[in-house]
């Protein structure tokens, strides 16, 4: 099961978004592969508050948060455990703290990570297998 970055599932919902394409291929690979995704808690947040600041709509952050909860996803909560573990990422690499809640995911799943965010590429190798 791969851990999806927020901004793929961005990209994927928001048909605007530079990444809209290539997240649309990402997502028909996986599927097309019987894949089931798997994300943090956190990455509703961070969609809500995406899709809002990109498009100053709030019932538009609403309908992508409505899509993203019809996705057949497999949904980790911010546990002690994955807490722990994100907080070593972070402070080993410099990474952000949500991108860091991504990683940890992927590392405790033992599952590959989906990013589109060079910077999270790159620091998150170290850790995981990149999709």
């Amino acid at each position: 099961m791969p851990v999806i970055d927020a901004g793929v599932l961005v990209a994927r919902l928001h048909s605007t978004d530079k990444f809209h394409e290539t997240s649309v291929a990402i997502f028909e690979k996986l599927i097309e592969n019987g894949k089931i995704l798997r994300i943090p808690s956190l990455a509703f947040i961070e969609v809500a508050a995406a899709v809002r600041r990109q498009t100053k709509s709030t019932p538009l952050a609403n309908a992508a948060l409505h899509a993203l909860k019809n996705l057949r996803m497999e949904v980790w909560d911010l546990d002690d455990v994955l807490t722990r573990s994100a907080e070593r990422i972070a402070a080993t690499t410099g990474m952000r703290g949500a991108d860091a809640v991504y990683v940890a995911v992927a590392m405790e799943s033992g599952d590959s990570l989906v990013t589109l965010d060079a910077e999270q590429r790159k620091r998150a190798a170290e850790f995981v297998d990149l999709f």
